[in-house]
């Protein structure tokens, strides 16, 4: 008698014997899902040395069921999905031929067709093995600790696949989706693309992680991921980017069907809910008003909540929003948004400097970095502001950059600026238009120069 085994788990060129008689596994092989972890089960009857020899090669761990009252019924493993039906059906009318032909053992031919029948059903309905289930316990990114239980399985692969799917229910693949988007998030800056991942992805991850649920429906997945949208707590709420839409802050549900590329991540992890429009509308406002002065976080919040009755937390959520959606700029230290990445409220210091980025100033810091290193290089002299901008001009450093990044090194007393000439004393002045082709600069903690009057030039300008 021929089996068949299920075409997505083969074992190659292995002959097992049943009752005296060979019985062949051939033209398999083991691979649908080339991403997935898999642990094969195979049951044997016998110890065939060529066999055994093949099965031992990885050390296995083996259970043996010699001892079992029903080890003939074992033989027949629970991944076999078919019995040859062909053959089976030619056995069954060789005995109802002979029942007609009224032979002297007729009960014996009756017995065994009965018999064979019965078996036959047996092969199709009866559980002979266990699915082994594998759940990983605690989160990604550490030691994985699991747990691996039996759950039991009929033959039929169509059997199966549904006690799979009864395990791998909605609240297990919860639990899977939380931890992979907790492993990103906690990788990632707040509310970045790469804090989350994609449907997707996560598809293609919750198949690959050993210890999640490899196997699972469609419409499985789209009932977790739209029972954590509606779930407002950090760990376990997610956030849904579709298109330029949030889902996940209200009680609308995801649109369906639900699409590859839409972005998930949790809510611990998540971009910030968006702001009030009117809110919105009056931080641009208050921007605009500033022009090319630009304006400090902490006067934007005192002006909008003058005029709206709103939290703190709204003002910076909506500036966050404008600088991330390049609208404005926002400058604090020497950090320069949104050219540095995403900004979220939290990060906004009261001392921010914030601009509509049609006004905003051009980035000084490599012209800043460079003119440190020049003028260090020119030693106690110096070098003039004509040769400074040459080089600077030379390695493609913008000339607002420059004029800006001198501008407020001479301010931050970082670097000073002198006219060599033959005055008694140096005068000091306020005004950086002052500056000529022919002003010398140097670093500030370097000695003057012997025999040449110093003229301290000082910024003007309201950003510090």
């Amino acid at each position: 008698m021929r089996l068949t085994l299920r075409d997505d788990l083969i074992l190659a060129g292995v002959t097992v014997v049943y009752r005296g008689r060979q019985m062949e596994v051939a033209d398999m092989v083991v691979d649908t899902m080339p991403d997935v972890p898999l642990a094969v089960a195979i049951s044997v009857y016998g110890r065939e040395p060529r066999l055994m020899e093949i099965m031992n090669r990885t050390q296995p761990p083996t259970w043996d069921v010699g001892t079992a009252e029903d080890r003939q019924r074992i033989v027949r493993h629970r991944l076999i999905r078919q019995v040859d039906e062909g053959q089976v059906q030619q056995v069954i009318a060789v005995c109802e031929s002979l029942l007609d032909r009224r032979t002297p053992r007729q009960s014996d031919v009756r017995a065994y067709k009965g018999r064979l029948e019965r078996e036959f059903r047996q092969a199709l309905e009866a559980m002979y093995g266990h699915w082994m289930r594998l759940s990983r316990t605690n989160e990604l990114g550490v030691d994985p600790e699991y747990v691996v239980r039996k759950v039991g399985c009929a033959l039929s692969a169509e059997t199966i696949q549904a006690a799979v799917g009864r395990e791998n229910d909605v609240e297990v693949i919860k639990s899977g989706l939380q931890k992979l988007l907790r492993y990103s998030g906690a990788r990632a800056a707040k509310g970045s693309q790469a804090a989350g991942q994609t449907i997707g992805q996560l598809r293609r991850e919750l198949r690959s992680r050993p210890g999640l649920p490899i196997l699972f429906e469609g419409g499985e997945l789209t009932q977790a991921l739209q029972s954590m949208a509606q779930d407002s707590h950090p760990d376990t709420g997610i956030v849904v980017m579709v298109g330029k839409a949030f889902y996940g802050y209200d009680d609308r549900r995801l649109p369906t069907p639900l699409s590859d590329d839409w972005l998930v991540w949790l809510k611990a992890y998540a971009p910030e809910p968006p702001a009030p429009q009117d809110v919105k509308h009056a931080v641009r406002q208050t921007l605009a008003n500033a022009s090319r002065l630009g304006v400090a976080a902490r006067q934007v919040q005192a002006d909008v909540r003058r005029d709206l009755d709103v939290p703190e937390r709204d003002v910076l959520r909506a500036l966050a929003e404008l600088v991330n959606e390049g609208e404005a700029m926002l400058e604090q230290k020497e950090a320069r948004f949104p050219a540095d990445g995403d900004l979220t409220s939290d990060r906004i210091a009261d001392t921010a400097q914030i601009w509509l980025v049609n006004y905003a100033p051009p980035d000084d810091r490599q012209a800043r970095r460079r003119i440190m290193e020049l003028v260090r290089d020119a030693g106690t002299t110096g070098m003039t502001l004509s040769d400074l901008r040459n080089h600077l001009a030379a390695e493609g450093v913008e000339a607002g950059a420059v004029h800006r990044g001198l501008e407020r090194l001479l301010q931050g007393r970082a670097a000073l600026a002198y006219i060599a000439g033959k005055e008694a004393a140096p005068a000091l002045i306020h005004d950086p238009s002052l500056l000529t082709e022919r002003s010398m600069t140097r670093c500030w903690n370097k000695p003057m120069p012997k025999a040449k009057a110093m003229c301290y030039l000082s910024s003007t300008s309201t950003h510090a």
